[in-house]
Parts: structure tokens; sequence; C-alpha cells
């Protein structure tokens, strides 16, 4: 009786080539960083922000008896965007740290700002991301338009940070929010009274936006003080 024959069995050797790429791919993801460009509070501003913010929290919590879908942010993670970059590689993200250091490098003068109310996006109706506004002024626009001009091409435009100058004070989950949230939302901000501080801006910050679980954490890469408007 004759043995029978089988196919052999080819244990291909992965190549090498490919192996390269998808480490190469993996670090290049792993090495990207999501950056913007802000002005961050003082300590006085971040107060004054902070308890606007805990008026109104608290003024829920007495509204509604459920716990709220809503991540309140953490003081210290307060900030005003200006530019933003989004994914950006580890070697551009030094060309604009540098490039930023020699941007402030003559001391130029930061604009004073002036808080003007709460606010939602993408609207009160539909709220996703609760906020302080600040009037735009000129100065704050000649800001975003010179960073704009130094970073030509490195930057992904946000027309909300560049019309609605505002500080995040909370996300909201619009899906689990309870019927007419959004109105009650609305007449709660009336009732905290209107924010109506002036917010002198002293330093401009590099920052790093980390996601997580429980939403994005607010790293300063590199903060550089100017001259103020005074």
């Amino acid at each position: 009786m004759s043995a029978e024959s089988h196919p052999a069995v080819c244990h291909e050797k992965p190549n090498a080539d490919v192996l390269r790429q998808d480490e190469a791919s993996r670090s290049s993801e792993e090495s990207r960083f999501r950056l913007f460009i802000s002005f961050n509070p003082s300590p006085n501003v971040i107060r004054l922000l902070g308890n606007a913010q805990k008026t109104l929290r608290q003024l829920l919590e007495r509204a509604y008896d459920a716990e709220l879908p809503i991540r309140w942010i953490k003081s210290f993670q307060f900030h005003l965007t200006v530019l933003f970059f989004g994914n950006t590689s580890a070697a551009k993200m030094n060309s604009i740290r540098a490039r930023l250091t020699e941007f402030v490098g003559d001391r130029p003068e930061f604009p004073c700002l002036t808080a003007k109310g709460f606010g939602c996006f993408p609207a009160f109706h539909r709220p996703r991301v609760l906020w302080i506004g600040f009037a735009l002024n000129s100065s704050l626009r000649d800001w975003q338009d010179r960073l704009a001009k130094a970073f030509e091409g490195d930057f992904v435009w946000k027309e909300r940070d560049r019309s609605y100058p505002h500080v995040t004070i909370a996300r909201l989950d619009f899906q689990r929010l309870p019927a007419r949230f959004g109105e009650h939302l609305f007449e709660l901000t009336q009732q905290t009274g209107r924010p109506s501080w002036d917010w002198q801006i002293d330093s401009i910050t590099l920052m790093r936006s980390i996601p997580g679980p429980k939403g994005s954490e607010y790293v300063a890469l590199a903060t550089l003080p100017g001259n103020s408007s005074d």
C-alpha cells in the first residue's frame, strides 16, 4: 500500500519590510500630539470662572434630583483656545514650540477681555458644551490673525474659537439629558447674573490635549509671558 502524499506546509516568514512599516506606523501614531495654543487664566480669573461655574452647578443640582450627565471642567483646566493644531508629530511639535517662542520674543501686548455671559455649543436647545464667553475685540482679533499667519498651513481653523472666544466650563451628554433641559438651563444662566469682569491676559501657552475615559486632560508644554496692554 503506497503512502499518501501530503502537501508540504509552508511557514512563510513575515516580510521584513512589512514588519518595519507596521512598526513605523504604530510608532508614528504613538508619537503624535494633539496640540493647541491658548490663553490660560490667572489665579484671580480662575476664581471668577470657578465661582460662576459653582453657582450654576448648584442651581442645577437643586432643580434636578437625578444625577445629570454633565462633566464639569476642573478649574485648573480652564483655557481659551486661540489656535488649534490637532494631531501633530513630535518633530513638528518642537518646531511649533520654537516658532511660538520666537513669535512672543518681542514681548507683544496681550489683549484684555471682558466676560459677557454663558453660552452653549451648538445651542442652548441642544447643549453639548457649556461655556463662559468673552467679547471679541480688535486686540484679540489681531492676535488671532497674526498667529494664523505665523503658523499658516499647520493649524485647523475652528470658527467657533475665532468668533466666540470662550472658556469651557462643562460638557454635556445631550442624548441623556431630561426633556426641555436646554430651556431650563438658559433660564438658570440668566438667574446667576451676567459675568461682567475683565481678564487682562499676561501669557500665552502651547498646550497638549490627552484623551481619556473621562474626557481630555490638558497639559501645558510651554508658557510664554508678554506685555499687558496697560
